[in-house]
């Protein structure tokens, strides 16, 4: 093995025996969520509408949101009231346990376990987060998602298409018409590629919590403005 491998691995288990995992929901040992509590998380059945949150059975905008929505349809795999989703989206943003991610790539397993309208050619694009967010917390949530994402279903991820201009206080710290002042012209396209020749025409916006959609349909409405035709949006939970 070599040098660098060994000393990655003695680290590794180090951590383990230092900080052994346990379980989020019922504190067994060995699982950050054991079996047991991950099947005590209602994963959703139902599409539901970007706007008014109704159920329907299509990823699309509801007859009665029609034309509200820059979003053609949603993806939510879970409820953001469930106490352990809830605690999984904090600590992996806001205490930077990235490795918890595992417990968000079994919710999404388990989500596709069920056959889905899905558009296997889309891209995948993260929410982007300020530089200075993303030097605050070490990653961006929205991209492990697309990680997860692109190896459980298989769609190419870009992170390199648009950024966040501004950096402001957290969307959960806001109201709801704060959150769609705040957003407003928030991100911008960088990069240089040939959008109608080299991109698909369809793309999923990829996000751990969509609240009032207000960021989502921001960047949804400059991705439309370099000619992306369908956009969608697939978020962990719906708050």
């Amino acid at each position: 093995m070599p040098f660098g491998s060994s000393i990655t691995a003695l680290s590794e288990l180090a951590h383990d025996l230092l900080f052994p995992k346990r379980c989020l929901g019922c504190h067994e040992f060995d699982n950050f969520i054991c079996d047991k509590c991950l099947d005590s998380i209602i994963i959703k059945n139902n599409f539901c509408c970007p706007i008014c949150n109704r159920e329907i059975d299509f990823p699309t905008v509801c007859p009665n949101c029609v034309g509200e929505s820059v979003i053609s349809g949603l993806w939510v795999v879970s409820n953001y009231h469930n106490k352990l989703v809830k605690e999984v989206i904090h600590l992996i943003k806001y205490s930077y346990c990235d490795a918890l991610s595992e417990v968000w790539e079994k919710m999404i397993m388990k989500y596709f376990e069920r056959e889905r309208f899905w558009p296997e050619e889309a891209i995948l694009i993260p929410v982007p987060l300020h530089k200075r967010r993303y030097l605050e917390r070490g990653f961006n949530q929205s991209i492990i998602i697309g990680n997860i994402l692109n190896k459980v279903r298989g769609n190419n991820i870009c992170d390199k298409i648009i950024a966040r201009k501004r950096y402001g206080k957290h969307q959960a710290m806001l109201d709801v018409e704060k959150r769609k002042e705040s957003i407003k012209g928030c991100f911008k396209l960088i990069s240089d590629i040939n959008w109608k020749e080299d991109l698909p025409k369809e793309v999923i916006l990829v996000d751990d919590v969509y609240t009032t959609g207000a960021t989502m349909q921001e960047c949804a409405r400059t991705l439309k403005g370099a000619g992306f035709e369908k956009i969608y949006g697939f978020a962990m939970a719906r708050g």
